[in-house]
Order: structure tokens, then C-alpha cells, then sequence
């Protein structure tokens, strides 16, 4: 693992507008993201190199207009970084890019077959977003604007979803496993109820969901709980309140688990949400 840089810079923004919208925007980042998503997610660099793994496949980014396309439900692991790395990232809620789609005509849910998309028009896009939505001054018609360009921009690079594949009882066992870790994202979880709950045994499910998911259980539950930190503290609930709600030990233990996966503490994540003030 690389070593903190003192001059990294991560700021997360929820600003006003359409709900459900996210932004990021790292400078001097040298951290190597592992990262769920729950979006539709675009990353767009200040330069190029960066090695990354999504869907088992690693990829570099050759070109400074090489748009990263991840989807909801989806995990990507930073694999190498170039020594100066800054990038910003747009996460767009799943239902905008499905009703856009349906406006222009896309069939089934979004899929997106290539791993980075080089669009220079995606990438200008995305990075100019993220410098209008750190502005307290910009237009919200500006912001409005790129949002639609975005998604239409996206859009180019869609096909429908791929169907299930063939190996229809890895596929239900590994599904029933994330819907329990969903659906206990406030609680510790063991292996053996896991397992329970699946249908499978402990040792054929951590290896399945390991290989499909792209994280063992352990580390997807983790990624899953803060996710729904997140929600909790965009809607201005206090950090502690929300590590009591989540299962976890005490706000000090919360604090360190949500800054190794965000790079921000929860205090600062809140700081984009206009709500700090009701934090504690």
C-alpha cells in the first residue's frame, strides 16, 4: 500500500439540485480506491496511467479522454497510480441514467461492455462538472446542463444488460449472500449464517463471492455499510448516532473504517451536504 501524501486533497459534494447526485474530486491522490458502487459511476483523469481491475479484467488508462464507466452494484480496485494524480468522479443515480435511457430509446437496464470509454467530449464533461459544483456561485442552470450532457453522453456507450449466465445456482447463492449483508448492514455478521442463508457451504460461498463480487464477504459488508452511512449523513444525521445505528463499536471506530474507504472523515464528508451544523 502506498503512503498517505500530505498534500492529497479529497472533497465529496452533494450540492443542491437533482437528488442522489455525488460528486468527488481528488488532487494528489495517490491511494489505491477499492470502491462499491451504488451508481452509475464516471471517472475522468488529469492525465493518464492509472492501472485498474473491474469485472476481472485490469485495464490502463492510455489517454487523458478515457472516461472509466463503472455500474451499481459493482466493485473496481486502483491497482497503480501515476506520481501526480488528480481525477474527478460523477456518480449518477441508477434511476436518472434508466429514464433517460427510456426517453432515448436504450431497451433494458444500461449496460455499459467497455471498461473505460475514450469520449473526449464525456471526459471535458465530467471534469468540468466537477469544477462547477466546488464553485458557490455557479449558475444551477451550468450544473443542470452537464448533468443532461453527461447522461446523454453515457448513453452512447450503452447496450442492454447481459443476460444471467448459465451457472443459474452460483448466480442465486451469491445474490442471496449480498441480500443478507444488505439487509444487515446494522449488525456483525458470521460466516456460518451467512452461509445458512445462502444455501451453500462456508467455503464454497467465500470462494463464489469472492471471484463474482470481486471482495470477500467481510470487505463487501464493510463497503455496504458505509454506503448506507453515507445516506445517513447526507440527511444530517450526527456521525454518532450513525455509528450506533450501524453496528459499530463507537464513533472513533466508525471514523477509521469510513476514512480508509472515503479518504475523508465523516465529518468532512458532511461538509458538502450544507448540513454541518447539526453534526456532533
Amino acid at each position: 500500500m502506498l503512503p498517505d501524501d500530505p498534500r492529497e486533497r479529497v472533497v465529496w459534494l452533494q450540492p443542491e439540485g437533482p437528488k442522489g447526485w455525488e460528486y468527488l474530486i481528488a488532487r494528489q491522490s495517490c491511494h489505491l480506491w477499492v470502491v462499491r458502487h451504488e451508481t452509475y459511476t464516471l471517472c475522468a483523469c488529469r492525465g493518464y496511467g492509472n492501472v485498474w481491475k473491474y469485472r476481472g479484467r485490469v485495464e490502463t488508462v492510455r489517454s487523458p479522454t478515457v472516461v472509466m464507466l463503472m455500474e451499481p452494484g459493482e466493485m473496481h480496485h486502483t491497482l497503480e497510480v501515476p506520481p501526480v494524480y488528480a481525477f474527478s468522479v460523477v456518480l449518477v443515480p441508477a434511476g436518472e441514467v434508466t429514464a433517460a435511457a427510456h426517453e432515448l430509446g436504450v431497451s433494458g437496464i444500461p449496460h455499459f461492455r467497455t471498461l473505460g470509454a475514450d469520449d473526449p467530449r464525456l471526459a471535458a464533461a465530467v471534469l468540468r462538472l466537477g469544477e462547477v459544483v466546488e464553485r458557490d456561485d455557479a449558475p444551477a442552470l451550468e450544473r443542470d446542463t452537464l448533468q443532461a450532457a453527461i447522461v446523454r453522453l453515457l448513453l452512447d456507450h450503452a447496450e442492454r444488460a447481459p443476460q444471467p449466465s448459465a451457472d443459474a445456482h452460483h448466480n442465486r447463492a451469491v445474490a442471496r449472500a449480498r441480500s443478507y449483508l444488505h439487509a444487515h448492514c446494522d449488525a456483525a455478521v458470521t460466516l456460518k449464517e451467512l452461509a445458512a442463508a445462502a444455501g451453500v457451504s462456508r467455503f464454497w460461498l467465500v470462494r463464489a463471492f469472492s471471484r463474482t463480487v470481486g471482495l470477500p464477504p467481510h470487505a463487501y459488508h464493510l463497503q455496504v455499510r458505509i454506503g448506507r452511512a453515507r445516506q445517513l449523513l447526507r440527511q444530517g444525521i450526527a456521525p454518532a448516532f450513525v455509528a450506533g445505528e450501524l453496528g459499530f463499536v463507537d464513533q472513533a471506530h466508525f471514523s477509521r473504517h469510513f476514512k480508509r474507504i472515503m479518504r475523508v472523515t465523516p465529518r468532512e464528508y458532511c461538509q458538502g451536504t450544507g448540513r454541518s451544523s447539526r453534526l456532533s
